[in-house]
């Protein structure tokens, strides 16, 4: 396998991640899947078959590779974290209408 191709994926990928955290910092979780999908493929690719890297540009793809993945996880955990809060707070305030439903309602 040629050099060439070898660095176009190893750029498709870094690319790809990069839409990755992009999409999820806008909130668009819905590329997040498609994505992936084109992640695992690119990195199957780069698995399977013999690729001849210039150790230089594997170890910054590596080092891209691996910050854009922490990115991509921080921003996960982010939104993880704020529907929790959110659902919480949904739930909290239901209670709080069924309580006062309750409470305005007169005794039989």
């Amino acid at each position: 396998m040629s050099n060439e191709i070898s660095e176009n994926l190893l750029n498709d990928l870094v690319s790809v991640s990069e839409t990755m955290v992009t999409s999820a910092s806008e909130g668009r979780w819905d590329n997040l899947a498609a994505l992936d999908q084109r992640r695992r493929q690119l990195l199957d690719e780069l698995s399977e078959q013999g690729h001849a890297f210039d150790p230089g540009r594997f170890s910054l793809a590596s080092q891209t590779l691996s910050r854009l993945d922490q990115q991509l996880l921080q921003i996960v955990r982010d939104a993880r974290d704020q529907t929790a809060i959110d659902h919480k707070t949904l739930q909290n305030n239901r209670e709080a209408v069924s309580s006062y439903q309750m409470a305005e309602t007169p005794a039989a």
